[in-house]
């Protein structure tokens, strides 16, 4: 999987990368944990905490272009460098932040961590794909997200530590810095990783006369590619549906009639229970696709995620099914991610893969844009019917895995 047609062995450049994708997995379900404690401890809405998203994904938004350019005059690991420099001082700044129990402060420091995530992803998501056989790309990189899966595990476990005080505590310094405790450890691992990371030599497979390329006539060429603009939109809708469901699993949870569960046990519940499924999901799929193309396993896995999420909307079910069908989403959603990126940049060529990959970390700001709508829908209606929201987000992914499948059978008539 992680040996080229001409023979060589990126066994051990794979392994180091895969590290880093923990570390942004990690992160990112920290964030989900963010919503509910901002929640309780200074009394805000729904929409008002949708800005914690907003702002982690509005800097993949905005830094992602610049991040390619980065890559393409610099190299993989020059990118990767700089994110994990970004993202080390987003996360230190949680400590002034929670010094002046300041809510705009703690989003500037999310949005710097964001810009910093989206280096990491701009550089290691198509590195991945590329340090091997192009026809295991898809594999490979979903062997690599794995590992993001598994430091997702430990994000919602940061619950229990955030939640060791009463609510009325939490808006206090005291409080407030149990919130920032885990953000400047991940900081610190950070930088001690960046540090280790600038000794290491990494192979630079970037396609020289690429680089030469303009940049608008990379641009243009993808317009006219509908795997390539179906991937774009199935994965903007699939990182929203991705945001939502770790941002609201506290909350909903914890609603729930008859079943009586704090925000402790809804953290263990996303961090032992949803999360593992998700990592689980990986696992299976990693093994799976020795045996069946990837386009298929994703279609069935989109059908999983819109029926549980559509399931959950119309509410025929109990408190306990509804908490079952939302960590069962978890593990259908798994694959997508990878699944949808690999996909989306496969056959473009070399010259247009830094180019798609930066247009599609784009596009991760969907996780900015779907909570707003989420919540607005929640306002107008209830919290269980908003979940609709993630179940069309679900269907656009299931129309680009149908495409692929049938693109697929015309290419093996």
């Amino acid at each position: 999987m992680v040996r080229t047609r001409d023979g060589k062995n990126y066994l051990v450049p794979f392994s180091l990368i895969t590290l880093l994708f923990f570390l942004w997995g990690f992160a990112n379900s920290t964030h989900g944990v963010l919503n509910k404690f901002f929640q309780d401890a200074l009394q805000l809405k729904s929409t008002d905490t949708a800005w914690i998203q907003a702002m982690v994904y509005g800097g993949y938004f905005l830094m992602a272009i610049p991040a390619s350019k980065i890559i393409s005059r610099f190299g993989y690991k020059t990118g990767a460098l700089t994110g994990l420099c970004l993202f080390g001082v987003g996360a230190l700044l949680f400590y002034p932040a929670s010094t002046t129990l300041s809510f705009t402060f703690f989003l500037f420091a999310l949005f710097v961590m964001g810009c910093g995530m989206t280096c990491l992803e701009t550089a290691c998501n198509p590195y991945a794909t590329r340090l091997g056989d192009p026809e295991t790309g898809v594999q490979r990189l979903n062997m690599a997200q794995t590992f993001n899966g598994l430091g997702c595990i430990g994000g919602p476990a940061i619950g229990l530590l955030v939640y060791s005080g009463d609510t009325e505590t939490a808006a206090t310094e005291d409080g407030m810095f149990r919130v920032a405790l885990p953000y400047i450890c991940m900081g610190l691992t950070a930088f001690a990783v960046a540090l280790f990371f600038s000794f290491i030599k990494l192979p630079d497979i970037r396609d020289v006369k690429s680089q030469n390329v303009d940049e608008a006539d990379a641009k243009s060429g993808l317009i006219y590619n509908k795997g390539f603009l179906l991937g774009a939109l199935a994965l903007f809708m699939y990182v929203g549906a991705q945001t939502v469901l770790n941002s609201y699993f506290i909350g909903y949870t914890t609603s729930l009639e008859g079943l009586d569960i704090s925000p402790k046990t809804a953290s263990l519940l996303l961090g032992f229970g949803a999360m593992t499924l998700f990592l689980l999901g990986r696992i299976i799929c990693n093994w799976v696709m020795k045996f069946v193309e990837a386009p298929k396993i994703l279609a069935v896995f989109s059908i999983g995620g819109v029926v549980t999420m559509f399931l959950m909307a119309i509410q025929i079910l109990g408190s306990s099914a509804n908490l079952a069908m939302y960590m069962l989403a978890f593990f259908f959603e798994s694959l997508m991610f990878p699944a949808v990126f690999a996909l989306s940049i496969e056959g473009l060529g070399k010259k247009d893969t830094q180019t798609a990959s930066a247009i599609l970390i784009m596009c991760i700001v969907g996780g900015a844009v779907v909570p707003i709508v989420m919540a607005w829908v929640e306002n107008l209606t209830s919290m269980a019917f908003s979940f609709i929201v993630p179940s069309v987000c679900f269907l656009f992914v299931l129309i680009f895995a149908l495409y692929k499948v049938i693109f697929l059978k015309k290419t093996n008539i």
